[in-house]
């Protein structure tokens, strides 16, 4: 037979654990706008009739269970999910900031300028145009000087830009390198946290909240991995605790409470700063016990990197837009030497009453200059105009100053056709083309990397809706379970009346029978 007030102890149970649910509703209600918060929910078990864990079992028939019991407080999440979704966050924040250092890049060019390189191209060759009309007109031969000019600090403003930006994408790595190196200290420190609160038997799921944030944050700066991994303790109710461990491109990061410090080190270079001895060294990403590099092959922080150093087709950074602009100085610098070396200079008497004869052998731009960075003219044209190479044949000058032969064979027949050819040497192009193709890779470029953000981040929200449809906190169902908890604490309230009337009548009115 079972206890008198076995009942009351059955439905104290249900208004109890009813309580609590209306408790936890109302948790999930509070957060429903908190940034990564899971929904909560309340496990719970039917307890088993009295005797069912004994050897000998009672002989009375129709025992009840004794109510019910609450087991853990649960989250609704889907870890495939939160894979996923920390995945694509790694794509869509490589392309995010691929995306937007581009875009800049592509403003460098904007040839609808009219300070652009292409129309600063066409000034100078203009100018040598004017000057075959008079090569020996002094105002003429210093616009020319001007116009290359011109021309030699453009493509230094391109130079100084590219390094500019090359150092922004450099102290990026730094930054987000120190910050990934936080998160990963702050995963570690939760992890101790979290398994300390489940020794009790209990979940720590707020605390997981707050860490599933940082793996996503992590996500999105670098490639990451991570699992949870059994630790060999177990809580007071001799289940086994867990513990998470991450890696970065395949390296250790963070293991349980532990983690691997990073550190910026100014020791890397690339073509632009080997280059350039007098740029400073750029940062590399190592870990500070053993020294060994951060294996980075996503997120942000790569994007970064690729920026930076990228000098190929496949990963195009800016030492190879730098690049594609000194193959086109080269063969300027190049041919229009070895054309204007054949010409003929003007022959001049200079204030100090040193007299410069007619003369060839003459490079117009810094023969040494081969680089957007190093373009310059030679000091034979910087020093005076007359220097401009345009006759064909010696110039002489007679006794009162003026020329007595001369002609305009050498800027007419051969430095202006030069912007006209289609197969200049080493470019295989015109000028104009090999920039206007440099121009469209880059649009190409950048139009890629805006194709590919589209796509990621229209991934990356599908993702996400799904993850928030999973654990996100729904106010209608939360508002549909009140009332069911209500009714359910109702109920419960109601059997402890109703125990309450029959223990009045079993104890003071049973016997009494006539009275």
């Amino acid at each position: 037979m079972r206890s008198t007030f076995a009942g009351l102890d059955i439905a104290n149970r249900g208004l109890f654990v009813a309580q609590r649910q209306i408790d936890l509703a109302g948790h999930n209600i509070a957060n429903a706008n908190t940034e990564g918060y899971t929904r909560q929910r309340f496990i719970t078990a039917a307890v088993p009739p009295p005797g069912m864990n004994t050897l000998w079992l009672p002989i009375d028939k129709g025992r009840t269970g004794g109510g019910v019991v609450t087991l853990t407080v649960d989250q609704i999440r889907d870890r495939f999910l939160d894979k996923q979704v920390r995945n694509e966050l790694t794509r869509t924040q490589y392309w995010d900031e691929r995306s937007s250092a581009l875009s800049y890049i592509e403003g460098i060019f904007n040839d609808l300028d009219a300070s652009s390189l292409n129309t600063t191209m066409t000034g100078f060759f203009n100018s040598l145009q004017e000057l075959s009309k008079n090569t020996t007109d002094g105002a003429v031969r210093a616009e020319v000087v001007e116009r290359a000019k011109s021309m030699t600090d453009m493509f230094h403003s391109y130079n100084s830009k590219f390094v500019d930006q090359m150092y922004q994408q450099d102290e990026m790595v730094a930054a987000q390198g120190k910050h990934v190196s936080d998160l990963g200290r702050q995963i570690s420190e939760l992890n101790q946290a979290i398994f300390k609160y489940e020794l009790t038997g209990n979940n720590a799921n707020d605390l997981r909240d707050k860490r599933n944030l940082l793996l996503d944050e992590l996500a999105g700066l670098v490639d990451i991995s991570y699992q949870e991994v059994g630790s060999g303790k177990t809580d007071i109710n001799g289940m086994e605790l867990t513990t998470l461990t991450v890696r970065i491109g395949g390296a250790d990061f963070v293991d349980h409470s532990t983690s691997r410090e990073i550190v910026a080190t100014q020791t890397a270079t690339n073509d632009i700063v080997s280059a350039n001895a007098s740029l400073s060294p750029l940062y590399e990403l190592r870990f500070a016990d053993d020294n060994s590099a951060v294996p980075i092959t996503g997120g942000a922080v790569r994007s970064y990197l690729d920026l930076r150093d990228g000098n190929s087709v496949s990963t195009q950074g800016l030492p190879y837009f730098k690049a594609r602009l000194d193959t086109l100085v080269r063969s300027l610098v190049t041919e229009f030497n070895t054309l204007h070396e054949t010409g003929y200079t003007l022959p001049y008497t200079d204030t100090g009453g040193t007299t410069y004869p007619s003369r060839t052998g003459v490079p117009f731009f810094d023969p040494a200059g081969l680089t957007i960075d190093t373009f310059s003219l030679s000091a034979d044209i910087l020093a005076n105009a007359c220097h401009v190479a345009a006759s064909g044949e010696p110039v002489r000058m007679d006794a009162s100053g003026h020329y007595e032969t001369g002609n305009n064979q050498t800027v007419l027949d051969q430095l202006i056709k030069l912007a006209q050819r289609s197969d200049v040497p080493i470019i295989n192009s015109s000028f104009e083309k090999f920039y206007n193709t440099f121009i469209t890779e880059l649009a190409s470029e950048v139009a890629h990397s805006n194709t590919m953000l589209l796509q990621e981040y229209a991934l990356l929200d599908g993702l996400t809706a799904q993850r928030a449809s999973v654990s996100g906190v729904s106010l209608d169902e939360e508002m549909t379970d009140l009332l069911r908890f209500q009714h359910a604490y109702n109920a419960a309230a109601r059997v402890i009346t109703t125990m309450d009337e029959a223990l009045d009548v079993l104890i003071n009115r049973t016997g009494r029978v006539g009275l």
